[in-house]
C-alpha cells in the first residue's frame, strides 16, 4: 500500500492508535495532520505498542513512519517498534517525526531500528525528527528510546528557541 494506514486529517480528539501490526509500509503507518480540510488540529493523540515494518526500497523520500504534524494539545508516542528493511536509500526516512502547534509530546520507550538505511550526513535519516514548525511554547521530551542504525538518533531542525526540547 502506498498510502498511510492510519490518517487523522484534522479535528480529532482523544484518539488512541494501539496494538497494531503494520507490514511492508511504503508510506507513514500513522500520520496525524490538519490535512487542510478546515477541521482544525488533532488533540490528545496517543500512539502506543504498534509494530511497524517499513520497506526502505519502496518508501517515498522524507517520510516518517509515525508522523505527528498537525497535532495540538498533548500527544504520547510510546512502546512502538519500528524496523526499516530491504535496502539502503539515498533519501531521508525517519522513525518518528514531531512538528506543528503541539503543546507537549512525550516520545518514550520506542525501539527504532534503521538497519543502516542511509549514510548521507548532509540530509541524514533519524530515529526521531523534531521539525522547526513547533509552537514557541511547545514541550518535547524524547527519553528511554532504543535507537540504532540511523545516521542520527535524534535530530532537531530549527525548533524555536523558546520551545522546551529535552532528549535523555
Amino acid at each position: 500500500v502506498n498510502s498511510s494506514r492510519v490518517y487523522l486529517g484534522g479535528g480529532n480528539a482523544d484518539i488512541t492508535v494501539h496494538d497494531n501490526r503494520f507490514n511492508s509500509m511504503r508510506a507513514a503507518a500513522v500520520i496525524v495532520t490538519d490535512g487542510g480540510f478546515g477541521y482544525g488540529q488533532n488533540r490528545g493523540i496517543t500512539v502506543t505498542s504498534n509494530l511497524i515494518d517499513a520497506n526502505v526500497a519502496a518508501a517515498p523520500l522524507n517520510t516518517a513512519m509515525i508522523d505527528l504534524r498537525g497535532t495540538g494539545g498533548h500527544a504520547l508516542v510510546s512502546g512502538n517498534a519500528i524496523t526499516f528493511t530491504n535496502g539502503v536509500t539515498t533519501g531521508v526516512l525517519h522513525g518518528i517525526a514531531v512538528s506543528g502547534p503541539i503543546t507537549d509530546v512525550l516520545v518514550a520507550g520506542n525501539a527504532l531500528q534503521g538497519n543502516a538505511l542511509d549514510s548521507d550526513v548532509t540530509t541524514p535519516s533519524a530515529g526521531v525528527l523534531i521539525r522547526g514548525t513547533l509552537a514557541p511554547d511547545s514541550k518535547v521530551v524524547v527519553a528511554f528510546n532504543t535507537i540504532a542504525g540511523f545516521v542520527q538518533g535524534v535530530r532537531s531542525e530549527g525548533a524555536p528557541t523558546s520551545a522546551d526540547v529535552r532528549v535523555n
